[in-house]
């Protein structure tokens, strides 16, 4: 028997039973396929580990890129977030710090955005 959705129930709104994923394990994925692509097409990139520390301190400051990688020439760092990621205070100043000093910084939701951003380089 098939099951007719009615405006405003979870099938028509397109959620469904199961928990929703949360965010980070969302942006991980997306990471990883992001990753693997940029690799498959040979840029030379770096993958920020947030969980790497040096004493009490991190490796990385505060809201640093997900990936950072050089496109001719340039320094281009890509934040990855979930369809409905938002950018953290420390990500915003690190993006605007970057920024001012002639580094290209793309926030990425999907492989697909990752092309069109990088397309124009």
């Amino acid at each position: 028997m098939r099951r007719i959705a009615i405006a405003g129930d979870s099938v028509a709104s397109g959620e469904s039973n199961r928990k929703r994923e949360p965010l980070k394990t969302v942006e991980r994925t997306i990471q990883r396929a992001i990753v693997d692509y940029l690799t498959w097409k040979g840029y030379c990139l770096a993958v920020t580990d947030r969980s790497r520390r040096i004493g009490r301190s991190s490796v990385s400051m505060p809201g640093y890129p997900d990936v950072s990688l050089v496109v001719k020439g340039r320094a281009v760092f890509l934040e990855i977030k979930a369809p409905e990621g938002k950018l953290s205070e420390a990500q915003v100043k690190c993006h605007e710090t970057l920024r001012s000093h002639g580094a290209l910084v793309f926030v990425v939701r999907s492989v697909d955005q990752t092309i069109m951003c990088l397309a124009g380089l």
